[in-house]
């Protein structure tokens, strides 16, 4: 009775991580959607131009796009039963540089017909502040980690300011990301945009998507206390 009970306690809890990860996905995807139309929108305003509902379709598209493939990938993980091959593919595609290129090279197309070499490489290198990004949001929640004296389980210590923390850097990384894409393209000799723009422009982004990202940070916090 005892095991019967543990596997139906065991299909709960997958069951709801399950349907938490696909609302949290949602709603990731909703607010990436509004950052991308909002980042263009604030690039535009900036820039000092008149924004037309084809950029902000771009804009639009492409964050949806990013939002997208971390969902499927996230998803995908929950399945535990992919190849390390397959595995490794979707890792290195979703890293901040695969997605940094995957980003740069369906915006390009959209708006310019072709991918000029130099925005590529201004795209990866745009990714370097966002994987401090990345890797601030790890050691932070490491940081509130600690472990249950009596079952050993490690479990999440709530502190409000360090939320508030994290979110203030994010938009300051995708800030300082936007700013390096600019001004990597006009060291190539490609001029994009202004760099304060690229910048304003980032932080807006960072501004809205990180949003669903602190929620998710709370929300699997409080499931895993």
């Amino acid at each position: 009775m005892t095991d019967i009970h543990h596997l139906h306690m065991d299909a709960f809890y997958r069951l709801r991580h399950i349907a938490l990860f696909l609302v949290l996905s949602a709603i990731d995807i909703a607010f990436g959607a509004a950052a991308g139309a909002a980042a263009v929108a604030m690039g535009a305003h900036v820039e000092g131009v008149s924004v037309t509902g084809h950029a902000l379709g771009i804009g639009t598209v492409a964050a949806t796009t990013k939002s997208g493939l971390l969902a499927f990938v996230g998803f995908l993980g929950l399945a535990h039963n992919m190849n390390i091959a397959a595995r490794m593919l979707l890792i290195i595609a979703t890293s901040v540089f695969g997605i940094s290129i995957i980003i740069t090279t369906q915006v390009c197309n959209a708006v310019l017909g072709q991918t000029p070499s130099e925005l590529l490489i201004a795209a990866v290198v745009a990714a370097i502040p966002l994987q401090w990004e990345e890797m601030g949001m790890y050691i932070g929640s490491k940081a509130y980690r600690e472990k249950d004296s009596s079952t050993g389980e490690q479990k999440t210590r709530f502190v409000p300011g360090s939320v508030l923390t994290s979110w203030l850097a994010l938009v300051g990384f995708d800030a300082l990301g936007g700013y390096t894409f600019a001004r990597v393209a006009q060291n190539q000799g490609m001029h994009i945009c202004g760099l304060g723009s690229a910048a304003a422009s980032g932080a807006v982004y960072g501004m809205l998507s990180g949003i669903p990202r602190m929620l998710s940070y709370l929300a699997w916090g409080v499931v895993h206390q």
